[in-house]
């Protein structure tokens, strides 16, 4: 997980608890389109986490508490800079993202309704039959 481009920290192996963390996050910044987002997906990939993703809810899983026999595997080789995963586990840019990505849908929206029928191609009355 590299966040930053020049990052001259030693790195640091994951806990369970920072390996949950991650995950939550990556889960989290997949879902918008940032460079957290690219950063999320490789991991993803590398990491075999989309196979998580599809069998069950990897955000609640990675933040509740488990027994010891039901837990998220920290792959050995995976480390971390911690300037790295401060900013990418950081909820403040996670929130202002997802507001970014809200008001572009809402614009979106907003763009599809005040768009008058002839800019579609299609009459009033096509458009509320068939929409």
């Amino acid at each position: 997980m590299h966040v930053r481009k020049i990052v001259k920290q030693k790195l640091t192996s994951f806990t369970y608890t920072s390996w949950c963390k991650f995950v939550s996050f990556a889960a989290k910044w997949r879902k918008l389109s940032c460079s957290e987002s690219e950063i999320a997906l490789k991991a993803a990939s590398k990491l075999c986490l989309k196979k998580l993703d599809d069998s069950l809810d990897i955000v609640s899983f990675a933040e509740t508490p488990r027994s010891p026999g039901s837990y998220l595997p920290i792959p050995a080789y995976c480390k971390f800079h911690r300037e790295c995963y401060k900013r990418f586990c950081n909820v403040l840019m996670l929130g202002r993202e997802e507001n970014r990505k809200n008001m572009r849908e809402q614009e979106r929206n907003q763009e599809e309704i005040a768009r008058p029928a002839s800019a579609t191609g299609k009459s009033l009355f096509y458009r509320s039959c068939h929409d």
